[in-house]
């Protein structure tokens, strides 16, 4: 589909482009343009977009002019590489307390030009209801209402399901002398063995990324506890499920003078107390968690772990079986509280 100006030849050429994840962008057949403008752009992921930025060159212009329209992605999405984000303070109208979030401001060193707007710079064209249904999602959905009515960055995912988490760096972890408990989650083929640490104190849970690691057989695993320092004194929680049984079995017991050298290799591993996915969740929340910052795969997990949302983009209380491998651990870890540990 294109639009072609007869006088000079010039053309407005329209490209559909899939989400990321999808299909392949093709892109290069913009070569030669001199103007972009993507709709959605946060959609699209980073590696189609610097192929089809590193396609755009033209004599025709001294310099090729892209404009992204979106609405601001979180925090960690690669747009905002180009960006430096400023914490601020943003009022709740309806609860009056104040909200850290975040504002894009270009960085120095990048020919970027930042233009923020909401809908308050369209009221001539908006309807009075609409206006107050915007404003209501202060009071029903404070995380859409800062992020997708207001226009700031937040530390949010729509649908994400742990969203209060803090971070506590490793030295401020590891001078807490507080008791602790581990959960494994177990991983096989493509789902990686996950084990957390997570130190207790009160309702405050302090958590750290042990291991992350696929293809792991028994006795791996258990060179693997070994070596990250659990000792046969460590209480370990662990899904029974899938052939979990076996494999908890088979850590208990150890492996004796089967193999030479790892009589030691002997675990305190218990099955987890599981109980419905929802009601964990939800004892999880009830706690004040905090992340080792360099837990990065915990990290990416708590950003992205989600309840599946409806056909009207409205979160369900299902959650997604994705991104939630040492988030099960964790919560394997929490349900023993009061009847293991």
């Amino acid at each position: 589909m294109y639009i072609k100006y007869l006088p000079n030849g010039n053309e407005i050429i329209s490209r559909g482009v899939a989400s990321e994840g999808k299909r392949t962008a093709k892109m290069k057949s913009l070569a030669g343009a001199t103007n972009v403008l993507i709709e959605e752009a946060d959609e699209l992921g980073e590696a189609d977009f610097n192929q089809m930025d590193l396609s755009l060159r033209t004599i025709k212009a001294e310099k090729v002019e892209i404009m992204r329209i979106f609405n601001p992605p979180p925090i960690r999405h690669w747009i905002w590489k180009g960006y430096n984000l400023t914490p601020i303070k943003a009022m709740n109208p309806f609860t009056r307390k104040n909200v850290e979030v975040h504002k894009a401001v270009p960085k120095s060193d990048r020919d970027i030009l930042s233009i923020h707007s909401t809908y308050k710079d369209n009221l001539i064209n908006l309807q009075a209801s609409t206006i107050s249904r915007f404003e209501q999602f202060a009071e029903e959905d404070e995380p859409y209402y800062f992020n997708q009515v207001k226009g700031y960055i937040i530390n949010t995912e729509k649908g994400q399901i742990y969203t209060r988490w803090k971070p506590i760096s490793l030295a401020d972890y590891n001078a807490l002398i507080l008791p602790r408990v581990y959960g494994l989650d177990f991983g096989y083929s493509e789902d990686p063995n996950a084990l957390i640490e997570m130190k207790y104190d009160g309702r405050r849970r302090f958590c750290k990324e042990m291991i992350y690691e696929t293809d792991l057989d028994d006795l791996q695993l258990a060179m693997k506890l070994r070596d990250v320092g659990i000792t046969p004194n460590d209480l370990i929680l662990a899904d029974y499920g899938n052939g979990g049984d076996v494999r908890i079995a088979n850590l208990r017991r150890g492996w004796g003078n089967q193999v030479s050298n790892y009589a030691d290799l002997r675990f305190n591993i218990h099955p987890c107390i599981k109980g419905r996915i929802n009601a964990g969740i939800n004892q999880v929340k009830t706690c004040h968690n905090y992340y080792v910052e360099t837990s990065s795969n915990l990290i990416t997990e708590i950003m992205k772990y989600k309840w599946a949302l409806d056909s009207d983009k409205v979160p369900t209380d299902t959650p997604i079986d994705k991104y939630n491998h040492l988030l099960d651990a964790r919560r394997y870890a929490e349900l023993g509280k009061g009847r293991v540990w």
